[in-house]
C-alpha cells in the first residue's frame, strides 16, 4: 500500500488556502479540500508487515507537540516554470521530527527518500506552462498558525474519483 505520514491543518486555515487555489488560472490538479495536508514523510509503496512493524515502533516516539505556521506561496521547481504549487510551513520542530519518524521507517525496513525535506503543503500540481509569479507575491503572508499535537499514518487509496487518504495510523505527541 502506498502510505505517508501527514499533519491535518486547521479548517479556517484551509478555507483560505482554498481561496488561493481558485486563482489558479492554469491547467492544473488541486488538493481537495479534504486533503489538504503537510506531508511529513512519503514512504511510497510499503507491504503490511513492514507497516505494522513502523505502527510499533512510533508508539514509542517521545516528542513534544509544537507550534507550525502557514505562511507564503511558492512553486517547485521555480515560480516561472512551476510543477507544485505549495503553501510554506514554517517550525522550528518539524525537520526534527521528520528525521524521527525517517529513523523509526528505516528501522523497520522502509526504504526512505534521500532529499533533503522541505516542509510545505501541496496546494495543486500544474499541468501546463504556466507563470505563479503574480500569484506568489499577492500571497506573501501568514495564514494562520496551530499546535501539532498529533500526526498520522495514511494510505492512499485509488478509487474512480481519485486518490482517497484513509487513516491507519495515529501518533500523540506529549506536552
Amino acid at each position: 500500500m502506498r502510505c505517508f505520514f501527514s499533519i491535518e491543518i486547521p479548517e479556517e486555515i484551509k478555507q483560505k488556502l482554498i481561496q488561493i487555489q481558485k486563482k489558479v488560472k492554469c491547467k492544473s490538479t488541486l488538493a481537495k479540500e479534504g486533503q489538504l495536508h503537510i506531508t511529513l514523510l512519503f514512504l511510497g509503496e510499503v507491504s503490511e508487515e513492514k507497516i505494522e512493524r513502523l505502527i510499533k515502533k512510533t508508539e514509542k516516539l517521545n516528542f513534544k507537540s509544537f507550534e507550525v505556521k502557514i505562511k507564503n506561496t511558492g512553486a517547485f521547481p521555480s515560480e516561472k516554470k512551476p510543477q507544485v504549487f505549495w503553501a510554506g510551513v514554517e517550525s522550528s520542530e518539524i525537520k526534527n521530527l521528520n528525521v524521527e519518524i525517517k529513523k523509526m521507517a528505516e528501522e523497520a525496513g522502509i526504504e526512505t527518500e534521500d532529499r533533503e525535506f522541505q516542509p510545505h503543503l501541496t496546494l495543486g500540481r500544474i499541468r501546463e506552462k504556466c507563470n505563479l509569479e503574480k500569484l506568489i507575491e499577492e500571497n506573501k503572508k501568514e495564514f494562520g498558525g496551530f499546535k501539532v499535537d498529533e500526526i498520522l499514518l495514511k494510505k492512499s487509496v485509488l478509487t474512480s474519483e481519485g486518490f482517497e487518504h484513509k487513516t491507519i495510523g495515529k501518533i500523540y505527541l506529549t506536552g
